[in-house]
């Protein structure tokens, strides 16, 4: 818990605006810490909104696939896909050694030259794939889910340290959700209504555990559990864009079925 607590008090502060840093196409070095330049903050909202042709929003993730869909005249089965499972509320990892290590935050994982992403093995565990580019490996490490303690939970639901920590990710998460808001009252709303129910239809067709799934035949990076993750893997790169063969078949037969055309 103390650690935990440094690392939110101390190098979140490091990391001020991080999410409109990352979308800005401009150096913003010292710009927004530590002296809050709002006017500098909103001509950088500003640009960002007019820098992308769409910005979706992850809490309104099938909402924001259905609108992207109807603004570039895309088709349902287009919009499909798998999301790579993550284990709930990990605050441990046991490697395949059988090492448990505390992960507060993913300083671990994500720094020192390395970096991670969540995968499922066949049998429904949980694992990561770390990879260091110092030494150019790549591991799979098991997650194991742990009750976050009462004293975290109470800490980070204190009413002022998330705003105040994040006051400029947060005006720009507004910002964001307002466009995404104004886009769809331009397309309709019926209409994103409409596309958003057929894409949780198609969701449902994928996602059913029956033999004929695709849980059933991808092959992820980490499915035998080895040391290494596996290199003939069902996916683009790493835990990224899995299953696309089976998920281009579902599709199209997605689009036939007389229950989908009478949405």
């Amino acid at each position: 818990m103390e650690t935990f607590t440094k690392f939110i008090e101390k190098n979140a502060y490091s990391e001020y605006g991080k999410l409109i840093r990352t979308l800005t196409m401009r150096n913003m070095n010292g710009h927004l810490y530590p002296n809050k330049n709002y006017d500098i903050m909103q001509q950088y909202i500003h640009e960002i909104l007019n820098a992308y042709d769409f910005l979706g929003v992850m809490e309104r993730f099938d909402e924001s696939l259905a609108t992207f869909q109807l603004l570039f005249g895309l088709e349902t089965q287009d919009m499909i896909y798998l999301t790579t499972k993550t284990s709930p509320n990990p605050t441990t990892i046991e490697n395949n050694h059988g090492q448990v290590e505390d992960t507060t935050a993913s300083r671990r994982l994500g720094g020192g030259g390395g970096e991670a992403g969540i995968g499922i093995g066949g049998d429904g565990r949980f694992f990561t794939t770390f990879i260091n580019h110092k030494k150019g490996e790549t591991t799979c490490i098991q997650l194991q889910p742990k009750t976050i303690p009462l004293s975290m939970k109470e800490y980070l639901h204190q009413p002022y340290l998330f705003e105040e920590i994040f006051e400029l990710d947060i005006y720009l998460y507004k910002a964001i959700n307002q466009s995404l808001d104004a886009t769809i009252e331009q397309i309709g709303r019926d209409q994103v209504d409409l596309a958003v129910k057929r894409l949780r239809w198609g969701q449902e067709k994928i996602n059913k555990q029956q033999d004929d799934t695709c849980w059933k035949t991808i092959t992820f990076p980490c499915s035998q559990h080895g040391m290494k993750p596996i290199v003939s893997s069902d996916c683009i790169t790493g835990e990224i864009g899995c299953g696309i063969q089976c998920i281009d078949e579902i599709g199209t037969l997605m689009t036939n079925d007389p229950d989908f055309l009478k949405l």
